[in-house]
C-alpha cells in the first residue's frame, strides 16, 4: 500500500513510506516478548491527549525505549486519524 504524497514542488504522488520516522526508528526491533496495547484504536473522534495517555501508560508496561515507544504508535490509530498519520512528512 502506498501514501500520497505531496512533492516541495506541489505535484502530488504516491510513496512507499508510510510513516513520518526517521530510520533509526523503524530500525528499533520489537522485543521477544511484546504485547500490543489493550486499547481501543483511535480514530479521531475523541480526545487525542486521552488517548496518548493511555497509549504510553501501557507501553511503559512493557518499555522506557523512545524508539520503540514511536514506532509502535501507529498501531494504536485507525481510519481517519491512522491515514492522517501516514502522510506526514518525514522526520
Amino acid at each position: 500500500m502506498s501514501a500520497r504524497h505531496t512533492t516541495s514542488n506541489g505535484a502530488t504522488g504516491l510513496s512507499s513510506r508510510q510513516h513520518p520516522f526517521t530510520e533509526a526508528i523503524m530500525q528499533v526491533s520489537l522485543p521477544h516478548r511484546w504485547k500490543s496495547p489493550t486499547i481501543d484504536k483511535y480514530d479521531g473522534s475523541s480526545d487525542p491527549n486521552e488517548h496518548v495517555d493511555a497509549y504510553g501508560t501501557q507501553v511503559s508496561l512493557y518499555t522506557t525505549d523512545d524508539a520503540l515507544v514511536c514506532h509502535v504508535f501507529p498501531t494504536s490509530l485507525k481510519g481517519v486519524a491512522l491515514n492522517w498519520f501516514t502522510c506526514l512528512p518525514p522526520s
